[in-house]
């Protein structure tokens, strides 16, 4: 056994041998606590971190005055945290987990964060995707319903023009209950999803390359991953955990918004 560096016990197990410095870092990042009991040669037995640890072992100020708050993951500098439930959180944390512990709501496993925040980019990407469809299916029953207006006011009620406005209306629904789908983590959204992004790569090129993506996303391991019960166990678990919309979907949102305007405008004058 190499007895120069720190060995620590983890739940009973114990880990190492690594230098003071790398101990040092794993405190900060929360691994290892105060409590923790580390040994290393020369002492007498195994003790408390927060004790046994010597200066000549510590890495410059600058090096430890942050850590990372176990909630929001943001670093935060050593004055700001303050420790609850054996967590290192930072203050704008603390209200909600005084409150959670209040409530006696378990804290999320550090599992669960990790495996939400690697997963968080690709959840983003398709929550957006559905408000997309959200956005394409209210149009698309905005436009079904004014045929029918149109229709009924102008006494042009026939099979065909009625088979029109049901079909806009059936696939303006179809839409709607796909994009309130996927940002529920639906397995059917996912699966009507990929369908339609399957028939949207006949339109080459910019259907194709943005029904790949979406192929992509829910197809991937990742998008299966998503989409299972196990993952959004874990989206209930970490509540505090958000994701940012990403620039491109406002603009798409914005797009969208400006051309209906525009239709609703043309519509109003041709009347």
């Amino acid at each position: 056994m190499d007895t120069n560096g720190w060995y620590y016990a983890v739940a009973g197990e114990r880990k190492g041998p690594v230098t003071g410095a790398e101990l040092t870092a794993l405190a900060a990042a929360g691994t290892v606590t105060p409590e923790t009991l580390v040994w290393r040669e020369g002492m007498a037995g195994w003790a408390p971190y927060a004790q046994a640890t010597a200066p000549s072992e510590s890495v410059p100020p600058q090096a430890v005055a942050a850590t990372v708050c176990a909630e929001c993951g943001k670093s935060v500098a050593a004055a700001d945290w303050v420790e609850l439930s054996g967590r290192r959180i930072c203050a704008a944390c603390k209200p909600v987990v005084l409150q959670r512990l209040q409530e006696g709501v378990p804290s999320p496993a550090p599992e669960s964060e990790a495996i939400r925040r690697a997963h968080l980019n690709h959840e983003a990407s398709i929550k957006s995707w559905g408000v997309l469809q959200v956005l394409g299916g209210s149009l698309v029953t905005l436009v079904g319903l004014g045929m029918a207006v149109a229709m009924i006011s102008g006494g042009l009620i026939g099979a065909a023009e009625s088979l029109v406005v049901l079909g806009l209306l059936a696939y303006g629904g179809f839409l709607l209950w796909l994009g309130f789908g996927l940002r529920r983590l639906r397995n059917g959204a996912r699966i009507g999803s990929a369908i339609l992004a399957g028939i949207g790569l006949l339109g080459f090129p910019f259907g194709t390359l943005i029904n790949g993506y979406v192929l992509y996303l829910l197809l991937s391991q990742k998008g299966r991953t998503i989409f299972s019960d196990a993952y959004r166990r874990v989206v209930a678990e970490t509540p505090h955990i958000k994701y940012r919309t990403p620039v491109w979907l406002w603009i798409l949102v914005g797009l969208v918004l400006l051309a209906l305007v525009a239709a609703i405008g043309f519509g109003i004058r041709r009347g």
